[in-house]
């Protein structure tokens, strides 16, 4: 008997990437409301419990003291980090903001009508204790719309790999970063489960053709085109060696050369 398939696969933060890699693998076919800014757990549950209401609203949006492009929601504890020009008052914008963050809104409430895969990244051990002990409860909030919604966690290695009855699939953090942000690529088990995951392909080829096209696509394609060239270069030295490596591309173009 086939698997249930999944109409949505929708990210639930914590930051940008976890939206970033559904968009990567042909998963994202639309703008949600918790894609691209930074959302802590108990703010993120709570921001759905109460089905958005009261996100952002003018009186409790503020400009980061460092970082003068970030915008923090005192009401939601939400981050933007995408959604404000930092050469614009935050007045002169909420407006055009609101209105997008509606759309987005209305585009999550229809979608989580229908079968969907929630994507959380978890952003670290209290993250996880939270989940753990109230787990019952996050489901049954994230199924509130449709009780076959499901939830799929990510979070770093140094994690417990089991959370509240659920996998977490986990990851080595970049180096200098705290998170992974390519992190499919990090865990074989997820990019399986990924590529086998009950979604109907021809909206996947769709939503993949989509992301190629746009800017974050191209430049992944930059990445993968530089890491083609770089692969034969490392196979090659640790074969032969550095030096030697280096001596014999030397000498074919002395000879082409000639």
């Amino acid at each position: 008997m086939p698997r249930p398939t999944y109409k949505h696969v929708v990210s639930i933060g914590y930051f940008c990437s976890t939206a970033l890699e559904l968009e990567r693998y042909g998963f994202r076919e639309a703008s949600y409301p918790l894609d691209w800014v930074t959302c802590p757990l108990k703010p993120t549950l709570a921001l759905l419990e109460s089905d958005f209401q009261g996100f952002v609203r003018p009186e409790s949006l503020a400009r980061d003291s460092v970082h003068n492009y970030i915008v923090h929601d005192a009401q939601s504890g939400i981050d933007f980090y995408h959604d404000f020009n930092s050469h614009q008052t935050i007045e002169e914008q909420v407006v055009m903001v609101q209105e997008k963050y509606r759309r987005r809104i209305s585009r999550w409430r229809a979608a989580i009508t229908e079968r969907a895969l929630f994507v959380r990244y978890i952003a670290n051990s209290d993250e996880l204790d939270y989940l753990d002990e109230n787990m019952p409860a996050v489901l049954l909030l994230l199924r509130r719309s449709n009780p076959l919604n499901d939830l799929l966690l990510v979070g770093n290695s140094d994690l417990r790999p089991t959370c509240g009855g659920l996998k977490v699939f986990r990851v080595d953090a970049d180096e200098g970063d705290v998170v992974a942000r390519a992190f499919v690529e990090k865990n074989r088990l997820l990019q399986l489960k990924l590529l086998t995951l009950p979604y109907p392909l021809a909206l996947r080829v769709r939503n993949y053709l989509r992301y190629t096209r746009s800017l974050h696509g191209q430049e992944r394609r930059r990445v993968l085109r530089k890491r083609l060239l770089i692969a034969p270069w490392r196979l090659a030295s640790s074969l032969l060696g550095e030096d030697r490596l280096r001596r014999l591309v030397a000498r074919v173009r002395d000879t082409k050369s000639e």
